[in-house]
């Protein structure tokens, strides 16, 4: 009953995001330039598409001795892995305190300590697969002053999903202090769903739960507007035209300084999204399937505007969602239509059969049929025994189970 409800409600799965639109859309040798933040760094600075500021790469362990000449006298920067993924292996530095590195609001850390994490970065222990990966250095962005109330303590970031070149869904992380000033949903930050057309927050979701205010700050979160958010669609779209990728994710952030940056790009993104907005991406999905062109004809983001995409998917938000309601688990509130009369179960005729309840087994009743040279000779009414004490081979041969079978000769 949850999978049916799920299903009308256009939810989709992992095993169907693979099926129908990973695999399809996405080839295979394309995914490398996604997976690595340095590559897809490169590849958006040729196309123009604004990114973090990249201070210095590792990629050996001997390299581990200039981490410190990289790192110079800055109290803030990001360390990360280059191929990671969920936010693991993420130090978000803020500033310095007795000489050490203050590392997501609460945690220090020494030049030792930093180095160690960097070798383990370097080892593969947060990569994809577990293969050797390498540290990327970034500059640490300031929180946006539209945001300031609901950064917690890191830079709340926008996650848009895009495919054949149309958002067709969105949603902002609030970093928060169980999350360690990373914006990941898998490391407690908050999921808010945004709309599409005006870039106003809708509903919070944190652990599991609906929220309307920040768990650290205390500030509303729903009704807040993203800032520049017609930007960071039209950069997202840029970004996505870049890749041979149809169905990817984006992530970007607004800077206090330099405005709207892209992050990262996602060849396999997570179907959070669909709870932080309490809407199945199916139903968008196959929109767009229908009044979309191919990639090759939407590279123009005028020509996703003016095709319609956004408007059929952009609709004023209900007043309340099923999934909000909790109808999920409500049986009546199933269309009348959809509604299916359990079959009854096949009986053998012959009474009293000892298997009315599972037709299976019982071969009088026709189910399944097999051949006339593997059905036993024997009469129907010696159905209504079943043998207690012959466990003989010739028994379990017979379908009904009877104890008058011809060929057991215990009975």
């Amino acid at each position: 009953m949850i999978l049916r409800r799920l299903r009308e409600l256009g939810v989709l799965g992992i095993n169907g995001r693979n099926a129908s639109f990973v695999l399809p859309h996405n080839p295979r040798h394309a995914f490398p330039e996604v997976d690595d933040k340095i590559r897809t760094k490169a590849l958006c600075q040729r196309a123009g598409v604004a990114v973090p500021h990249q201070l210095g790469v590792l990629r050996y362990h001997h390299e581990l001795r200039d981490l410190e000449t990289l790192i110079g006298e800055r109290d803030a920067f990001v360390l990360k892995p280059a191929r990671g993924s969920q936010g693991k292996g993420v130090a978000v530095v803020r500033g310095r305190r007795d000489g050490r590195f203050v590392v997501g609001g609460r945690a220090e850390m020494g030049f030792d300590d930093l180095r160690y994490h960097a070798a383990e970065i370097l080892s593969g222990l947060f990569s994809l697969g577990g293969q050797p990966d390498e540290v990327l250095i970034e500059e640490c962005l300031q929180v946006h002053p539209e945001l300031a109330d609901l950064s917690g303590s890191g830079v709340p970031d926008v996650r848009i999903l895009i495919y054949r070149g149309v958002p067709v869904m969105a949603m902002m992380r609030l970093p928060t202090r169980r999350s360690g000033g990373r914006a990941n949903l898998h490391q407690g930050a908050v999921g808010v769903g945004v709309h599409l057309a005006s870039g106003r927050s809708e509903r919070a979701l944190w652990r599991r739960s609906w929220i309307s205010h920040h768990p650290d700050t205390e500030k509303p979160i729903v009704g807040a507007v993203v800032p520049e958010f017609p930007t960071l669609l039209e950069m997202s779209v840029r970004a996505a035209a870049q890749t041979e990728l149809q169905y990817l994710g984006v992530d970007l952030v607004v800077d206090a300084q330099r405005g709207p940056l892209v992050l990262e790009l996602n060849a396999r993104p997570g179907l959070s999204i669909q709870l932080a907005n309490a809407r199945g991406l199916l139903p968008r999905l196959r929109a767009v399937e229908r009044s979309c062109r191919p990639q090759a004809e939407a590279d123009d983001w005028a020509f996703c505007q003016l095709q319609g995409g956004l408007d059929a998917l952009c609709r004023p938000p209900r007043a309340a969602s099923p999934l909000v309601r909790g109808d999920l688990l409500d049986s009546s509130a199933r269309p009348a239509h959809r509604e299916t009369r359990r079959r009854s179960p096949r009986r053998c005729g012959v009474a009293p059969c000892r298997w009315p309840r599972w037709p299976r087994r019982c071969w009088a009743a026709g189910w399944p049929a097999p051949s006339r040279a593997a059905r036993p000779s024997f009469p129907a009414t010696a159905c209504a025994t079943r043998p207690r004490s012959c466990r003989c081979r010739a028994a379990r041969r017979c379908g009904c189970g009877c104890a008058k079978t011809p060929r057991c000769s215990a009975s």
